[in-house]
Order: C-alpha cells, then structure tokens, then sequence
C-alpha cells in the first residue's frame, strides 16, 4: 500500500469519525428538551395516526424527545418505551422520576442537610433547577426540595 493511499485512508476514516460525532452531538441536542404530556395521548409506532398504537399516556408523564418528524416528536419513556406521540400533545417542561426505590428530598443541595419528605420510585417531580448533581424539584403536592440526580431518569 502506497503512502498515498493510507493517507487517503486515514482522511476517510476522520471524516467518518466527524460525521458520526456530528449526528451524535444532533441526537444529544434533541434529547436536551424536556417534554411531559398534556394530556392523556397514544403512543404510536410511526409519525402517522394509521400507525399502530402501542399504549397510552397519562397527563404528566415525562418522555425524552429523540427526534422530530411533521407535527410528530420520536420520543422514548421512563419504561423505555419508544414510539411517535402528536407535536399538539406535549408541553415542554422538565421532569423526572425517581429511579431509586426511595429517595430523600432535602432543605439544600447538600447529603446533610434536613429531610424534607420522601419519594418512591416512580413518582414524576418538576425541576425547577439543577445544581452539581442535585435537582431542586416541586411535588405535586406543591412540596419543593432537592435530591440527587443519580436518584432520578431526567427527560432532557
């Protein structure tokens, strides 16, 4: 093998390298917007209401967008469950829900700092705000706090 031709060799493989980066860094921005449903919607296999329906959602529950098609968003659940939902059926708003089988919410971003209550895995929490590892987020119930995010699936 010529010079020439690893050369050429190596200019193919970083292109390939930066292309792949590049729709990397696209899935990653996409994935950055956070989304819940309005309202309860379906869940479709494909970006169209002839698609097959795979389940349905419940008002609050966060998803993860991964991509985008004419009025439709590609998006993935908490469950890891991934389908098409309408564009008209979310609100973007970031959400979480806890991961860990009991999770402390705390006064301040802080392992010390006072308990504030407890939630179980499952329950979704706005967030309000993320500070070094940790969510300052508000119940439902109108409680706020901060817990760990290593405790929580984000949807952004």
């Amino acid at each position: 093998m010529s010079v020439k031709q690893i050369h050429q060799i190596k200019q193919t493989v970083w292109r390939v390298i930066g292309v792949t980066f590049l729709a990397a860094s696209f899935v990653q921005m996409a994935a950055a917007v956070g989304m819940v449903v309005q309202g309860p919607t379906v869940l479709y296999d494909g970006p169209s209401a002839a698609a097959k329906k795979m389940l349905i959602l419940g008002a609050g529950h966060p998803l993860r967008e991964i991509s985008r098609a004419a009025g439709w968003r590609k998006v993935i659940t908490y469950t890891n469950d991934g389908g098409w939902v309408r564009e008209s059926q979310v609100a973007q708003k970031r959400a979480v829900v806890v991961d860990a089988n009991l999770a402390a919410v705390r006064s301040s971003p802080s392992p010390t700092a006072a308990e504030v209550f407890q939630v179980r895995q499952g329950v979704v929490l706005e967030v309000l705000r993320e500070t070094n590892g940790w969510l300052e987020v508000l119940h439902a119930d109108g409680e706020t706090g901060y817990m760990l995010l290593a405790e929580a699936w984000t949807n952004y």
